[in-house]
């Protein structure tokens, strides 16, 4: 750097004789030392307690600018101005930038104007030194300030490269300032996300405590380190109980819950639902159905919190855990199975309805052509049953069925399917029938138990029924044309006297189609005029002569066939008109 040159000093004015001579001279030696100290100063300071980016620049600055000021402070004849300079600086170090600048310059020129009539004497030259111990109370920044502005002065009357320099450190304080402002507002910004990620865990941990879904986190070897309140009451243990634990030692009756934890571990992926059925006599879970679901954790960083993650298996070692679902679903699978046997069973008798026969009968007919076996269908209906109902009401009629039913299952083998079909019909499916005499021998054995007496309404009643047995032919049929015709069976029986059974033949088809077709039209005969009466006179053998007249129903069709009473009398008891025709008598 090239040395600027200072013009000779002026004499000052001399010190009043009062003072001590040595004094000024003291001064004088003192005062170079203050720049170096003021440098010094803020060296230690931006070095160790304020290190930034611009740190270094700054540092630089102020060291080239106080080997200029001190070059300027050995120039004699700016001593005045220099100590006063300073003594201005101390006064401003206080305010704020706008005042600072205005109070500068204005002192600054008022001293280079009339600085000779200002101050007397070289006691002007304590004022150096006493503003450097404010100097060292200051702020970084204002320490900046008195640096530049000392040097500002220098350059400004030695100088324009000098003034360069000193714009410079100004700049770079404004922007240090700037940049330690911003600094200070990230600082609160990230402190404000730490408060709200600390908030939302604590939201999480919460949730996951209290919530209403058993839920519960094992580490990445299958044991437990967090259970929920929910997952203590499923497990029926506290959570101290399975802590370390796998489930394999805490619920050693629930295998599939290991089998489930081990296959995420291993394959990294989502597993289930899956239903488990809980089996350990005396324990407090007994009983209970469990709906478990898992799910691997991945976490980079934070507490190991259960949280379900969806993402593509990575390495092992980045798995952080399972997080294990378990909903008790003992109530939903009792109301399910409820549900399924209401479905497929009569709710008055328990026995399976005709849906569930309709199924059991296919199968059983699939199977007996696969196995070259044969299939046997009885089909049983109550005799006078609608009599019994109407008398004794529908109360004695419903504890009759569920006797009749009672009777019959107990008359059956274990493997046979009985089945309510409706009203007063039953069913039994009788597989491995083999020949027609085991079928018959399995209808004789219902007739005797259903013919035994039975209490009702107080009183024992005696009923009876009609069993018709279809058989399979060893070759595909359609399922309800066998049981068509064992119901066309259990007609014949009842037209041969009823208690009785009877084995299908191909006659007792159209036997069936025309009763079929006669019930059809015996329903509105009543109404179409087609049921008269006709009186059968009584007459007196010993006279001769005609005493009384029988009156007798008859049905006279259409076309002119009468139906004989002994075929349209039971059928209409059958079908409960035969209060129509006897009103019609």
């Amino acid at each position: 750097m090239t040395r600027i040159t200072a013009a000779p000093a002026r004499p000052l004015p001399a010190l009043p004789t009062s003072a001590s001579p040595a004094a000024p001279a003291l001064l004088g030696r003192l005062e170079p030392l203050v720049p170096v100290a003021l440098g010094l100063h803020g060296l230690a300071v931006l070095t160790f307690l304020h290190a930034t980016v611009l740190g270094w620049v700054l540092v630089s600055v102020v060291l080239a600018l106080g080997v200029a000021g001190l070059a300027g402070w050995r120039d004699r004849t700016a001593v005045l101005i220099r100590a006063v300079t300073l003594g201005v600086v101390a006064t401003t170090l206080q305010l704020d930038d706008a005042a600072y600048v205005t109070h500068l310059l204005q002192w600054y020129y008022a001293i280079v104007a009339t600085y000779p009539l200002l101050l007397l004497g070289r006691a002007a030259l304590a004022v150096g030194p006493m503003t450097a111990g404010l100097y060292l109370l200051s702020s970084t920044v204002m320490m900046l300030r008195v640096t530049v502005d000392t040097s500002l002065v220098a350059a400004i009357l030695r100088g324009a490269v000098l003034l360069l320099l000193g714009t410079v450190v100004a700049l770079a304080g404004r922007s240090y300032a700037e940049w330690r402002q911003r600094a200070e507002d990230g600082t609160v910004a990230v402190g404000r996300a730490s408060i709200e990620r600390d908030r939302s865990m604590a939201l999480l941990e919460t949730y996951f405590a209290h919530a209403p879904v058993a839920r519960a986190f094992l580490d990445r070897t299958g044991r437990y380190v967090q259970v929920n309140t929910a997952m203590e009451r499923v497990h029926g243990l506290p959570a101290w109980a399975v802590a370390g634990r796998t489930p394999a030692e805490v619920f050693p009756h629930v295998p599939g819950m290991q089998n489930i934890i081990d296959r995420v571990v291993d394959t990294g992926l989502p597993y289930g639902p899956r239903d488990l059925d809980v089996r350990a006599p005396g324990d407090v879970v007994a009983g209970r159905s469990w709906r478990v679901s898992a799910h691997p954790v991945r976490v980079a960083t934070g507490s190991p919190t259960p949280i379900r993650v969806t993402s593509p298996p990575t390495d092992p070692s980045a798995l952080l855990g399972v997080s294990v679902l378990i909903e008790d679903v003992t109530e939903a699978q009792r109301v399910r199975r409820e549900l399924e046997h209401a479905a497929t069973h009569d709710a008055l008798t328990g026995l399976p309805n005709r849906t569930m026969f309709a199924e059991r009968l296919a199968d059983g007919m699939r199977r007996a052509i696969a196995g070259g076996d044969r299939l046997a269908v009885l089909f049983l209906d109550l005799d006078r049953f609608k009599t019994v109902n109407d008398s004794l009401g529908h109360v004695a009629g419903d504890q009759l069925l569920i006797d009749i039913a009672r009777r019959i299952s107990d008359a059956v083998r274990p493997d046979d399917v009985v089945c309510r079909l409706g009203g007063d019909e039953f069913a039994v499916l009788c597989e491995d029938a083999g020949s027609v005499g085991r079928a018959e021998g399995l209808a004789t054995r219902i007739l005797r138990a259903v013919v035994q007496p039975i209490g009702l309404a107080g009183r024992p009643h005696v009923v009876t029924v009609s069993v018709g047995i279809a058989l399979t032919t060893g070759i595909e049929q359609d399922p309800d044309e066998l049981l068509q015709a064992a119901d066309a069976a259990m007609y014949a029986a009842k037209d041969a006297g009823r208690n009785r059974y009877a084995v299908y033949d191909s006659s007792m088809r159209s036997r069936a189609e025309e009763l079929l077709e006669l019930e059809q039209a015996l329903r509105g005969a009543v109404d179409r005029g087609e049921v008269g009466v006709a009186y059968q006179p009584v007459i007196d053998i010993r006279s001769g002569e005609v005493v009384s007249a029988e009156a007798l129903a008859r049905w006279t069709q259409p076309d002119g066939h009468a139906v004989p009473p002994a075929r349209f009398i039971p059928l209409a008891e059958e079908l409960g008109l035969l209060d129509e025709v006897t009103r019609l008598v």
